[in-house]
């Protein structure tokens, strides 16, 4: 079977080469002048600069010291610290600080033009292509598709964008690489950063402890001062050196009160009794009196008695011989009733003279539990207060504690002692980042020839001229005679 492809052979390829040489040339060297202007003129070399940092846990990710406990422990290593430490590294506000401690948002003056004549050309060259992006933008900005931003925003953006910060595998170490235009003098930017971290980190674990330390112990200490006032002025007012022997005192004489209104309850209690009884006599026809109980020997209701006693038996007698209506009867009644009188009178003046001792007895009693109960609330007050001045002495020598502990703190503060240490500053690098011009040269050689083999595939599938024998008799189909070569010159 015929085969319909035709076939090229190698003469044919290096003929073709030959025949678009020049095409092949141009396509060539044109991505060569391209590549080599871009790497000379457009492209910006960036220069990494690099530190790396140490994160170990110490006082500052600590917790605060507490009123009550000691201060804290710090042990051990972990990488969420690592992980911190990089943000507050990488912070907006730490830019912004950076930005001003250099002023990097005031347009400084320009470079000087070299001397020589190639970094002269190439100095014009890229100041005409920085003047034509700034024309290109400026164009975008009145169109209405891009805004305009201030130096210090482009800045800030541009800081933002070259620094970049990684956490070291399996340790507590970050590296800093910033990226700049500029070899020379870029470590003094990544050195500010770094010097501003240690400081704004240190601010930011400051916790203000110290000035509320101090705030307490000058408060505490003033309480203490007028709670031991008030206790020098109770103690004074009160004489409470003499305050214990006044209680004993006090409670010996409540003994004594309370035993006589004993006594005197009894004794009103029996001369109730006894004017109950009288009264109870009083509403009989004829009394008996004897019903009363004893009296004291020759005391008057004693004596009244037993005159009644006899005026009874005298009457009994007279009942013998005379009637009841007989004058001496009579006479006998009366007499037994003036003095049944006089007894009632003096069993109830008596009774009232007791009930007057009893109230007596009782308000004195009354008076001195009155007075005991102010002396215990005087000794409670006087307690309450001696609790409160040791109470405020113990807070006071607490935050005392606490506030040398956290001077020591504000001091490793002030000297920047933390748990971060700069394990390498940054020194101005020595090459760019990024891929190399030779590599980029060859790369884009590559591009070329791979380009200029395209464009002759695609000029010779639409090219149908005829160019040798072979074309002759592909096209014709006929044998060619004789071949009359191409005039020179």
């Amino acid at each position: 079977m015929e085969n319909l492809i035709p076939q090229a052979s190698a003469r044919d390829l290096a003929f073709i080469l030959w025949k678009r040489r020049w095409s092949i040339l141009l396509i060539i060297t044109g991505t060569l002048i391209g590549t080599l202007a871009w790497l000379l003129f457009v492209r910006e070399d960036l220069y990494p600069v690099t530190a790396r940092v140490l994160v170990k846990i110490g006082r500052e990710q600590a917790p605060p010291p507490t009123v009550l406990g000691a201060s804290p422990l710090v042990v051990g290593y972990r990488s969420s610290e690592v992980n911190s430490e990089m943000e507050v590294f990488t912070s907006a506000e730490l830019v912004t600080q950076v930005i001003d401690e250099l002023k990097l948002d005031q347009p400084g003056p320009p470079a000087p033009p070299p001397e020589k004549f190639v970094p002269l050309v190439k100095y014009r060259l890229k100041t005409a292509m920085s003047g034509v992006k700034d024309t290109y933008e400026n164009i975008l900005i009145a169109a209405g598709l891009r805004e305009r931003y201030t130096l210090r925003e482009r800045v800030f953006a541009m800081l933002q964008k070259g620094i970049a910060v990684k956490a070291a595998k399996d340790s507590n170490v970050f590296v800093a690489a910033l990226l700049t235009p500029y070899r020379e003098g870029s470590r003094v930017l990544l050195n500010t950063w770094i010097d501003k971290y240690l400081v704004y980190r240190q601010q930011l674990y400051a916790n203000g402890e110290f000035d509320f330390f101090r705030g307490v112990v000058n408060q505490s200490l003033g309480e203490l001062r007028g709670a031991e006032d008030r206790l020098q002025q109770f103690e004074n007012a009160e004489s409470i050196s003499l305050l214990s022997k006044q209680q004993e005192q006090l409670i010996e004489q409540m003994t004594r009160t309370r035993a006589a209104l004993r006594d005197a309850e009894l004794q009103r209690n029996e001369s109730s009794v006894k004017v109950q009884k009288l009264e109870t006599e009083f509403k009989k026809d004829d009394p008996n009196f004897g019903a009363l109980g004893d009296f004291p020997r020759d005391s008057f209701q004693h004596n009244v008695l037993a005159d009644l006693a006899e005026l009874q038996r005298e009457r009994e007698k007279l009942r013998m011989t005379e009637y009841d209506t007989g004058d001496k009867v009579k006479n006998n009644r009366n007499q037994f009733g003036v003095l049944a009188a006089m007894l009632g009178e003096n069993l109830r003046s008596g009774l009232a003279e007791r009930e007057a001792v009893v109230a007596a007895r009782q308000i004195e009693l009354t008076e001195l539990e009155q007075e005991l109960s102010t002396r215990h609330g005087k000794t409670k007050d006087w307690i309450s207060l001696k609790r409160r001045v040791t109470d405020l002495e113990g807070n006071y020598l607490t935050y005392q504690k606490k506030l040398n502990e956290t001077r020591a703190n504000v001091d490793m503060q002030r000297e920047q002692i933390g748990n971060v240490a700069i394990l390498e500053r940054p020194v101005d690098p020595i090459e760019s980042v990024g891929v190399r011009k030779t590599m980029v040269l060859g790369i884009a050689l590559l591009m070329g020839i791979f380009a200029a083999l395209a464009w002759i595939a695609v000029t010779e599938y639409f090219d149908h001229n005829v160019y040798t024998e072979e074309d002759v008799r592909r096209h014709l189909g006929v044998p060619v005679l004789a071949v009359i070569p191409a005039r020179k010159g």
